[in-house]
This record gives structure tokens, sequence and C-alpha cells, in this order.
């Protein structure tokens, strides 16, 4: 299935490095990641940097609300947190676990709007819990979903880069 979004395959070596895409993308747009928040007690005993870095729980407020430790964390963080970023850049060369995002929005905005998108209501009016936040979902979501669905799940952020390993790229989108 075609995509109206762009994506750039970058091959590299490994993900142990800051995207470039992120870093280009940044420069006119506020800096985000997202993270798997089970992931959390250990990148902050690793990186007390992380501490300093405004944040997030994306199931606050939600059904999952009792599991919010564990799920999506937002992070706003910017290129000049270089310790706090290239933490999360070692990070995702262990896992696939942290999504480098961009928009033009407040954290609070972002994460409002990301919290609605991980509720997507099925065919037959269930509700369902989407894991987009998880670079090896959202992968297989790119071809899972029609291009609307992509398109609306994406439109928040102005890009997304992640590194998934299994394929040996960063992916990256960038809104239409």
């Amino acid at each position: 299935m075609e995509r109206k979004s762009s994506l750039d395959k970058t091959p590299v070596e490994n993900a142990l490095h800051i995207p470039q895409q992120w870093l280009e993308a940044c420069r006119s747009a506020k800096g985000y990641a997202l993270l798997d928040g089970a992931q959390w007690p250990q990148a902050v005993a690793s990186n007390p940097a992380l501490v300093e870095v405004a944040r997030i729980q994306l199931l606050d407020g939600t059904p999952e609300h009792e599991a919010a430790a564990y799920g999506p964390l937002l992070l706003d963080i910017s290129p000049t947190q270089h310790k706090a970023a290239a933490y999360l850049a070692e990070l995702q060369s262990k896992k696939a676990s942290v999504i480098w995002l961009t928009a033009s929005v407040s954290l609070a905005k972002l994460g409002e709007a990301l919290q609605y998108r991980l509720y997507p209501t099925a065919p037959d009016g269930d509700a369902l819990f989407l894991r987009f936040y998880d670079p090896r979902v959202l992968f297989d979501l790119e071809t899972t979903l029609s291009t609307a669905q992509w398109t609306e799940l994406l439109s928040p952020a102005l890009s997304w880069t992640y590194w998934y390993p299994a394929r040996g790229f960063i992916h990256y989108y960038r809104k239409a």
C-alpha cells in the first residue's frame, strides 16, 4: 500500500546516535520523544539528567491509569539537552523503545492528541488500545491502516523518527 506521507529510509550501521532527521526537524519545531514507560526506572537510574525533563504519562486519566507507570511517556526534549537525548539514543540501540517527534504545539497539547489516539474504535463499536508508541507496532501499522487512518494517527506531530532494528533503517515520517 502506498502512503501519501513521505518516507525516508536511511540505512545506518547502528542506532547509537540521535537521528539526524529529528535534529534537522527541531530547527523549526519543538522536540519530543515517546518512550515505553517500562524503560523509565532504568533510564532515570542510568541517567539522572532525565529527571529534569518535563514529561506526561499518556495513560494518566485513561481506563488503564493504574498501569500509567508502565505505559507510554511523552518527553519534552530538545537537542540542547545533550545528555538526555544521547541516553535515549543509547537506549534505542538496545531496544526499539523510542520514537522521536517534532511538533508545533506544547507538551500538554501533543500529549492530549496522542492520548486520544490510544483508543480508536473498532468497526463493531468496541474500544481498542493501540500501541503506536512502540516502534515495533508503529512499523506494522503503516501497512495495516488505511491511508486516511495512517494520516490521522500521525497528524499530531510534524515528524516521527524511529529505529527499527529488524529492518536496519530509521523511518522518518513527515505530515503531508
